[in-house]
């Protein structure tokens, strides 16, 4: 097993407080995935493209974007390796709800919706440990968005809401 898949999963397995003895059958799945680098600046998923794989940030920093009302593509969010994305709509089969870039140079393991799917299904403990970080990943992301709502509804008198909350909270609960 590489390095880099050992300490993405420790460090995933820890953040999302799941069983510790999940941290070698997810770094045996990262070994599945096709690992690549990806420069700076690079667009991993486009907003609106088709789901075709699930990402495991290995390296580095990716940030979000999406497009508001108007069309005009606002950063919603960075995250910092470790971290799984893309898993939204590959289990929703729906079309991306964001866009993905690189914000550093990064490591990514690209996981293609034939093994998302056959993971999904896999009786042993890599299947299991796969399953229960994609759905630890999706009620965080879930949890974020209740959060959120928490938020602006504390500022309900507020009229200058900005956009940019709006935006944010509602690519939240669409995946993004």
């Amino acid at each position: 097993m590489s390095i880099p898949s050992i300490i993405a999963s420790k460090v995933l397995i820890e953040r999302h407080n799941l069983d510790p003895r999940h941290a070698e059958p997810l770094a045996l799945v990262f070994e599945r995935c096709i690992v690549q680098q990806v420069p700076s600046e690079r667009v991993i998923c486009d907003e609106g493209g088709s789901a075709a794989e699930l990402f495991i940030l290995l390296t580095g920093r990716v940030g979000v974007r999406k497009k508001d009302y108007q069309g005009v593509s606002k950063d919603l969010a960075e995250m910092k390796a470790p971290a799984v994305f893309g898993h939204m709509a590959l289990v929703g089969k729906s079309l991306r709800t964001a866009t993905c870039y690189a914000r550093t140079d990064c490591q990514i393991a690209w996981l293609g919706h034939k093994l998302f799917d056959t993971l999904m299904d896999e009786p042993g403990d890599q299947g299991k440990a796969f399953r229960w970080l994609v759905i630890s990943s999706m009620l965080m992301q879930h949890g974020k968005g209740a959060r959120e709502i928490q938020h602006l509804l504390g500022h309900a008198q507020r009229v200058d809401i900005e956009e940019l909350e709006i935006a944010k909270l509602s690519a939240t609960l669409h995946g993004w």
